[in-house]
């Protein structure tokens, strides 16, 4: 049996647990109204990921587009070094909503 890998702590702030794959995404985008739905200031720990993907890259910027259109706000943090540099890499870092990216990884 899979262990759960969304964990709502309180009200809008949730933590990511495993790894954020190709493998593993399908599960965590079912979740995808209960994070969306949960608060206006959604926020997500990623400190328990321990591998990510451009799966899960996707799953991140699907949960940012929906929160979006509901007019909410989400944002991720404790992110690992491997999405940081992901997302610095790919561009995307100017559209996910990642706090202190700038402070981790060199320009």
């Amino acid at each position: 049996m899979k262990s759960k890998q969304l964990i709502e702590k309180s009200q809008g702030q949730f933590a990511l647990h495993g790894e954020l794959s190709f493998d593993s995404v399908g599960d965590l985008l079912a979740e995808t109204e209960t994070v969306v739905s949960s608060a206006d200031n959604i926020r997500v720990g990623l400190a328990g990921v321990s591998h990510f993907d451009s799966a899960g890259m996707a799953l991140l910027i699907h949960w940012l587009r929906n929160a979006k259109k509901a007019g909410k706000t989400i944002t991720f943090y404790d992110v690992p070094l491997q999405l940081r540099l992901m997302a610095k890499m790919s561009g995307l870092d100017r559209l996910l909503n990642i706090a202190d990216l700038s402070a981790s990884v060199v320009e």
